[in-house]
């Protein structure tokens, strides 16, 4: 009962409101202090108008100045683009998580059935996202704010990432692929009709690969895992 009163109240106020205002022009109302109440209304809302996109342009640059915030296009189109303010640690984590968190072969490899070509590629492809996305930490070394300690720790994780995959590449890319290009040219019955794991045991240097790939499991399976919340139970890691 109370509940409805509440609600007939707000609609005849309402509706009271309404229907003075549709019938009154306040601005002509010949009375000195609601002359007075509506130009300073007026001048309120201008300044208003004026000052908060103002102000929102200078809390922007010193967020900007003091690493914040990052300020980033997150997409690009026709009709316009999207903008993403974050602060960068969380930005970076975050982008981070979602890439890795597809890239089951980091973690761990299934030697009988993973195509070794196409890992050491998506190992490639996760290199230069690394080799962007750390962009957005900015100069972990200049970094003067309370964040210091946590900037400065995904800054070397990171570069430990890139160091790790730099060093497989190094290695093994240009061998294997050149080794599996030549297989796939001149021994088509084996490169299309035998299993993957099996063919694969044929390169020359098959141990040393298979090491390293578990070096690089090991390493992204005990730090960056638990650092970047990844969930590789999902892979029976």
């Amino acid at each position: 009962m109370k509940k409805q009163f509440y609600w007939t109240s707000g609609a005849i106020f309402f509706l009271g409101i309404s229907t003075f205002l549709s019938v009154v022009e306040i601005q002509k109302i010949d009375n000195k202090y609601l002359k007075i109440l509506w130009a300073n209304l007026k001048f309120i809302s201008t300044a208003l108008f004026i000052l908060i996109p103002l102000i929102l342009i200078i809390l922007l640059l010193i967020f900007l100045l003091i690493r914040k915030w990052v300020f980033r296009i997150e997409k690009l189109s026709i009709g316009g683009f999207n903008v993403l303010f974050d602060n960068p640690n969380q930005l970076f984590k975050k982008q981070l998580r979602t890439f890795l968190d597809t890239k089951r072969t980091l973690f761990k490899m299934d030697y009988e059935h993973d195509n070794f070509k196409e890992t050491i590629d998506s190992y490639f492809e996760v290199y230069k996202f690394l080799r962007d996305e750390i962009k957005i930490l900015g100069d972990a070394k200049k970094t003067k704010s309370k964040r210091i300690n946590k900037t400065t720790h995904l800054y070397y994780l990171s570069n430990e990432m890139i160091k790790e995959l730099n060093d497989f590449l190094t290695t093994h890319q240009s061998n294997y692929r050149r080794w599996y290009t030549y297989i796939e040219k001149h021994d088509e019955v084996n490169f299309y009709l035998k299993p993957i794991g099996e063919l694969q045991k044929n390169y020359h240097n098959y141990d040393e690969l298979c090491n390293d790939f578990d070096k690089v499991n090991k390493f992204f399976s005990e730090k960056i895992a638990k650092e970047f919340e990844i969930n590789v139970e999902k892979w029976g890691i």
